[in-house]
């Protein structure tokens, strides 16, 4: 299980998409994530993740 932190900066950029569609979907991605799936990834510059 990870844990997502949702920062006053975050908050601000995400009230700012007005596409509800989008919103939803990045929310959706963010609890997976805190859920555990990260879903195909890469570690980019460096072996830990």
């Amino acid at each position: 299980m990870f844990l997502v932190k949702r920062t006053d900066e975050f908050n601000d950029w995400l009230s700012h998409i007005r596409d509800r569609l989008t919103k939803s979907r990045l929310l959706k991605r963010l609890r997976k994530v805190t859920l555990g799936n990260l879903g195909d990834f890469k570690p980019v510059g460096g072996d830990e993740f």
